[in-house]
């Protein structure tokens, strides 16, 4: 493996982590911001995996619009500047490559932004309801 190559996934390794851990903290924090609600479902008897089910849709909508929106402009805009830069080719993307990143990105994200609703579905309704930190 040429040097390149490692330090373009060292590079890629670190902003995926990056990704992810903003991902977690985001929802950690929309799950803060929203435990009387969980609290409450789970008091009036909603199970587990319908209150799940809730936040997977609004994750993956959420996901979908900016997943979408940020693969899209940088495969335009990497596209615009190989067309301009004809002799440096190599950093144009293929419709196969944002295809592929764009499916990706969006199970990571969903994938990692149900982790702290399981967390705090884990507790009993009343250890949701009266504690304000999960």
């Amino acid at each position: 493996m040429n040097k390149t190559v490692s330090s373009r996934l060292i590079i890629v390794g670190v902003i995926l982590i990056f990704s992810i851990l903003t991902v977690f903290f985001s929802m950690k924090s929309y799950t803060i911001a929203n435990i009387n609600d969980i609290g409450i479902y789970r008091a009036l008897g909603i199970n587990k995996g319908s209150i799940i089910l809730i936040y997977f849709i609004q994750i993956l909508i959420l996901s979908l619009k900016v997943s979408l929106l940020g693969t899209s402009l940088c495969y335009l805009i990497t596209n615009a500047i190989s067309a301009i830069l004809v002799t440096y080719n190599t950093i144009a993307i293929s419709l196969e490559t944002y295809l592929i990143v764009t499916l990706c990105l969006i199970c990571i994200n969903v994938l990692i932004g149900i982790v702290p609703i399981m967390i705090c579905l884990r507790r009993t309704p009343y250890q949701i309801l009266s504690k304000s930190d999960i």
